[in-house]
Parts: C-alpha cells; sequence; structure tokens
C-alpha cells in the first residue's frame, strides 16, 4: 500500500481520526449509512428531474402541413392541350387571311371557297395529328376518321369565324361567286346563330370536334372500340370543362351536344354545295379525294 491508497482506504482514515480524537459517538451505525446513501440517491432523483424541466426541448414541434395546389390530372392537362391545339387551329394565318379578303367588299377576285376549303382540311389534318391518341390508331383507321369528321369540322370552324367577324354578308355575290344557292347559305348562317348563342369558348370548340373526329361510327373504321374510349375522354372532358367554366349556363353540356344533331342534318345541304362545285369544276383534287368525289 502507498501513501496514496492509504489516504483513500476507509479503515486507514477511521484509524487516523480516533487517533486524533475523535469521539465514537460520532461514527454512524451501518443502518445510518444505508439511511444516508438512500437519501442522497433521492435528493439526485429530484435534482435530475428538475434539470430536465428547466431545460428547454431542443425539437421544436412539427409545423402544420402546409397543403400545395393539387397536381393536375390527366383531363386538365387534355383540355389544356386541345384548348392550345384549336387556338392554332383556328387562327391559322392562311384561313384567316383568305377569309378576310371573302368578306372585303372591294376585293375584286375573291378567293375561290373550294381554295378556302382546300387549306382548311390540311390545317385540320395537322389539328387532329395534335390529339391525344389519334397518331397510335392505324393509319386506316386515321384516314376514315378525318374523312368522316371534315364536314362538321369545318362547320364549326367556320362558325367560329363568322361569329368573330360578324359583318355583312352579301349574299347575292357569295351565290354569284361561289355557285352556292342561297337557300343553302342561309341554313349555314342560321346555323352559325345557333352557335353564337351558346357562347363557347375556344377549348370548348376543341373539345367538341374532338368528339366528332373520334366517332365509331364513321364508315371504313377497324379499331371501333379503342376509338370509343378515346371519345369518352373527351366527353368527359368537355362535361367537366364547359360545367365549371359558366355555372350560369344551365345544361350547357347538353346544349352543346346537340349541336351534333344539327350538324349531321346539314350533310344534305353540304352534298349540295358540294356537287354545285363539281359541276362547277372547282373542286380540288384534295375536296376529291376526302369527300370521294372522284
Amino acid at each position: 500500500m502507498d501513501m496514496y491508497t492509504r489516504r483513500k482506504c476507509p479503515e486507514c482514515r477511521l484509524r487516523k481520526c480516533r487517533a486524533v480524537g475523535m469521539l465514537e459517538e460520532c461514527l454512524l451505525t451501518e443502518i445510518q449509512c444505508k439511511s444516508k446513501r438512500r437519501s442522497r440517491k433521492v435528493k439526485t432523483i429530484q435534482e435530475d428531474d428538475e434539470t430536465k424541466e428547466s431545460v428547454p426541448n431542443p425539437i421544436p414541434p412539427p409545423k402544420p402541413a402546409v397543403k400545395s395546389p393539387p397536381e393536375p390530372d390527366e383531363t386538365d392537362l387534355l383540355i389544356e392541350l386541345v384548348g392550345k391545339s384549336f387556338s392554332d387551329y383556328r387562327n391559322n394565318p392562311e384561313i384567316v387571311n383568305r377569309w378576310e379578303c371573302f368578306y372585303e367588299l372591294s376585293t375584286k377576285t375573291p378567293p375561290n371557297l373550294c381554295e378556302i376549303a382546300t387549306i382548311h382540311v390540311q390545317v385540320l389534318v395537322e389539328f387532329t395529328k395534335k390529339l391525344p391518341g389519334f397518331m397510335r390508331l392505324d393509319s386506316h383507321d386515321q384516314i376514315a376518321l378525318l374523312k368522316g369528321c371534315v364536314v362538321q369540322a369545318m362547320l364549326l370552324r367556320n362558325s367560329c369565324g363568322y361569329n368573330k367577324v360578324n359583318r355583312f354578308l352579301d349574299l347575292k355575290r357569295v351565290v354569284r361567286d361561289s355557285g352556292i344557292k342561297e337557300d343553302h347559305i342561309r341554313t349555314l348562317t342560321d346555323f352559325f346563330d345557333n352557335v353564337a348563342k351558346l357562347q363557347m369558348d375556344e377549348t370548348e370548340y376543341g373539345l367538341l370536334i374532338a368528339i366528332i373526329v373520334f366517332d365509331s361510327d364513321h364508315t371504313d373504321l377497324e379499331n371501333r372500340l379503342t376509338i370509343d374510349k378515346y371519345r369518352d375522354r373527351y366527353l368527359s372532358a368537355l362535361s367537366r370543362y364547359s360545367e365549371a367554366r359558366e355555372p350560369r349556363r344551365p345544361q350547357i353540356f347538353a346544349k352543346i351536344l346537340s349541336l351534333l344533331t344539327e350538324m349531321r342534318t346539314l350533310y344534305h345541304t353540304h352534298a349540295k354545295m358540294v356537287l354545285d362545285w363539281k359541276q362547277r369544276e372547282q373542286l380540288t383534287p384534295l375536296l376529291c379525294e376526302i369527300w370521294d368525289m372522284r
């Protein structure tokens, strides 16, 4: 035992304390030592608890979750895409400029309506290519859908332009230059006026034309079930958009779809117009192909 361990030895310390005169009654019994140790332990625990209560929690409480705007679903993206595509279709400068010349009374040689219709078909083809689902079909069905929708699509596009221009139409001049009978022209302008009453915007025009394109009732189709599925998507999109766009238009979705029936009744008028153009030898090769007039 060295000097360091001797100082730490309880028995040596006790002997030293007695040697210097410490009284025996100052010593604690074994029971008193246990009681003192127990009291010291309880006190230590209480002090630890108080320390924990006084120290602030370093982890801040979680902040309430902030609701982020919902992500657009497939229907929303479809609506947006069709709206932009129809805007390009409607405002195509090739069509707009020729209609401007056609309406301009000072124009000595207005554009031929067959020329306008030919450009219209070309622009319609570009529009249909942008419609989700169209390019997934085989080429046979693509051609069949184009041939089946071209008349109604042109009617809607022209009604949109006619309402936008909203100017005087010289019927005698149109009859003279186009060969279309006056009662046929009045039938078309009456339809244009009915469309204007619905106050459709470009997105509704585009979705309605898409519904016309994806019609499994068109002749010479092969994948009718697939075409019906695409048509249902566009019907759902038009229903959601038209009813949400302007709630004050009661039953607007049904009224827009009623145009499909009205346009079918115009096929008879259109057939007569095409025959008149054919007799006047005004049909272009593209129109002959799209209308099967070879």
